[in-house]
């Protein structure tokens, strides 16, 4: 993917996921609102693995089981997730995130080992694509 494309999919998305949308989450709630209420002209594709349907919408259970093509992920899972989700956002060849969790270096020494493994998959990741 080039710098072009992978610009494109994080500032100008035809498709948006959001994993780990729930009704009691802020971070999910507002992020859904703000595309809906500011007339984000694409999909919005909900991702909840306990609910068929959230922000009165229909929600899938994974993200695998998104139809379609997502150009942008907003992970809004606990951050043991995050890693996981990233790795099936890379096999459905989604290369724009956006991470809203927290449980990372920020927490402290023993978190940070977490941080430095979503890091190194990135990089991992920009070097294969």
């Amino acid at each position: 993917m080039s710098l072009t494309e992978g610009l494109r999919a994080l500032f100008h998305p035809q498709s948006i996921a959001l994993i780990g949308a729930s009704d009691n989450s802020g971070w999910s709630t507002g992020t859904f609102n703000n595309l809906r209420g500011h007339g984000f002209p694409g999909r919005v594709h909900l991702v909840n693995h306990r609910a068929d349907q959230v922000h009165g919408e229909k929600a899938h259970r994974t993200l695998s089981a998104v139809p379609g093509p997502v150009d942008l992920a907003y992970v809004m899972v606990p951050a043991d997730a995050v890693l996981p989700v990233l790795r099936e956002g890379a096999d459905r060849g989604i290369s724009a995130y956006v991470i809203l969790t927290a449980g990372f270096g920020e927490t402290g020494p023993e978190r940070a080992e977490r941080e430095e493994e979503v890091i190194a998959f990135a990089r991992q990741r920009k070097r294969t694509a």
